[in-house]
């Protein structure tokens, strides 16, 4: 089958282990940079956090760029799964967009996601992340990128 599309997910049942750290990439699908907009970043990562409360998953650290945004987490026993808290997340975040005129979507279809195997890939995944801004050249200092930090402890 030439035309069948590669699946590149694991099966659904291993987004929803609350004993897992998963590493998330997402990309906007427009061209250029949607979130190099300080008020409507603010939005999405305001959004990311009252997912957060909401639906009790654990954030451990996030960083929105002007094109993409990175999120290392795990979901809650009780709450959704990986796959639902990102579906939710860009829905949200999709309809916000439409008030600034950025759509009709945001997002790219997919999104790069890797399970942490140890402690050190965690702290390593938060560590790339939050330098980000500062091989992107839009910070000297992590810390004073105004939307990108640690959450919870890891």
């Amino acid at each position: 089958m030439p035309n069948a599309r590669k699946k590149i997910r694991l099966p659904r049942s291993e987004y929803g282990d609350p004993e897992r750290v998963y590493f998330i990439t997402i990309h906007a699908t427009k061209p250029g940079a949607p979130f190099k907009n300080p008020q409507f970043a603010q939005e999405v990562v305001n959004c990311l956090v009252d997912a957060r409360t909401a639906s009790g998953f654990s954030l451990y650290c996030c960083c929105l760029m002007p094109d993409h945004l990175h999120l290392v987490l795990s979901p809650s026993p009780h709450g959704p799964d990986v796959v639902g808290i990102i579906r939710h997340f860009k829905g949200v975040t999709t309809r916000k967009a439409w008030r600034h005129a950025l759509g009709p979507s945001l997002w790219q279809r997919g999104y790069y996601d890797r399970i942490a195997r140890r402690e050190e890939d965690v702290l390593g995944m938060c560590e790339y992340i939050l330098n980000n801004p500062v091989r992107a050249g839009l910070s000297q200092d992590h810390e004073e990128y105004p939307f990108c930090g640690l959450i919870d402890p890891i």
